[in-house]
């Protein structure tokens, strides 16, 4: 998101179930301390997907400031991100992840957290709560 309000990604019109750190620290030490695990595999999500959009909208109200989505091509995308001087692999992950969004590929829900921690995931809107820093330079000077 950049200092204008506009989250800018090659996401199109997808639909991501993002998931807390908290929540994946929560999976992992379950999954550490439980039984055997060995040679599976889950897909830890958040409560539901949304779209950029929605979630530009979700940092409006948290932000109070309107927060837009625009959805970037591939190489605008590149370009943009070129400026942080990150090496290429860690520019390519952001990207392939942001098309990822777009393909679909993001839009899996699990119940993995419920499952293995007995709480559920964390939503936008409490992360937001919890973690107010996380969009502090978004908020009006």
């Amino acid at each position: 998101m950049d200092s204008d309000g506009v989250i800018r990604a090659p996401a199109g019109d997808g639909r991501v179930a993002a998931v807390a750190r908290d929540d994946v620290a929560d999976v992992a030490v379950s999954v550490l301390l439980g039984e055997d695990h060995s040679g599976v595999t889950y897909d830890v999500s958040g409560p539901g997907s949304l779209s950029m959009r929605q979630v530009a909208e979700a940092f409006s109200r948290a932000a109070g400031r309107s927060i837009a989505y625009h959805a970037e091509a591939i190489d605008e995308t590149y370009g943009a991100r070129a400026h942080y001087g990150a090496p290429g692999w860690e520019v390519d992950g952001w990207v392939t992840s942001l098309v990822g969004v777009a393909n679909g590929e993001m839009d899996v829900v699990s119940d993995a957290v419920l499952a293995h921690t007995r709480h559920a995931p964390m939503t936008l809107s409490a992360f937001q709560r919890h973690y107010p820093e996380s969009y502090r330079h978004l908020l009006p000077t």
